[in-house]
């Protein structure tokens, strides 16, 4: 917090300490919700996961940062583990799991982002978020290939 003494604005400490997941209003650039749909479409659940866990540490909560990625890498686990499954209960859990990443940019971070956006905050570069989906779409689309093939061969 901080003071006016003549005419100056003078920082003051403070005893309190925020705590370590608290969600605040950032000054550095976050990802729009539009941008993590789109890195979903593109690149996959992990995508949503990673440019979440971005929002979450600049918004000043690392702990959900760190959720956002291990939901994140289960998720791929559950998709490519859906490959040992057949027909509609693979598709359903692919599915499943492409919506839930679809939805939840809007349900976790939408008024963060709103709010964010409001205050005319920065957005990051969408092409990076094109390069992101793009690596870890490709990554995805291997390693749900590999295993579908090592359990073919079987």
């Amino acid at each position: 917090m901080g003071e006016v003494r003549d005419g100056e604005a003078v920082a003051t400490a403070t005893t309190s300490r925020p705590s370590r997941d608290r969600t605040s209003l950032p000054t550095s650039p976050l990802y729009s919700v539009l941008q993590i749909v789109i890195a979903t479409l593109l690149g996959g659940p992990l995508c949503t996961a990673w440019l979440m866990a971005v929002n979450y540490r600049r918004l000043g909560a690392p702990r959900k940062a760190n959720v956002a990625l291990a939901i994140g890498v289960s998720s791929l686990i559950a998709w490519a583990a859906s490959a040992m499954l057949g027909g509609a209960l693979r598709f359903g859990i692919g599915a499943f799991v492409f919506l839930a990443a679809l939805q939840a940019p809007i349900s976790f971070q939408g008024n963060a982002l709103r709010a964010h956006a409001d205050r005319r905050g920065r957005r990051e570069s969408t092409w990076y978020v094109v390069g992101l989906a793009g690596v870890l779409g490709l990554t995805t689309i291997v390693v749900e290939t590999g295993l579908t093939l090592a359990l073919a061969a079987r």
